[in-house]
């Protein structure tokens, strides 16, 4: 997957979901600032 500096990115797993902007981009891996947290038990 390849991010953009203001991509927004969503995670999901089961029932949880987290959305999140990007903030930098680095050679591996990206800095995602948490926006939304949903879901969950």
């Amino acid at each position: 997957m390849k991010a953009n500096v203001g991509d927004t990115i969503l995670f999901q797993r089961n029932n949880l979901k987290i959305t999140g902007s990007v903030l930098k981009l680095y050679t591996e891996s990206v800095l995602v600032e948490i926006t939304n947290v949903s879901g969950g038990t």
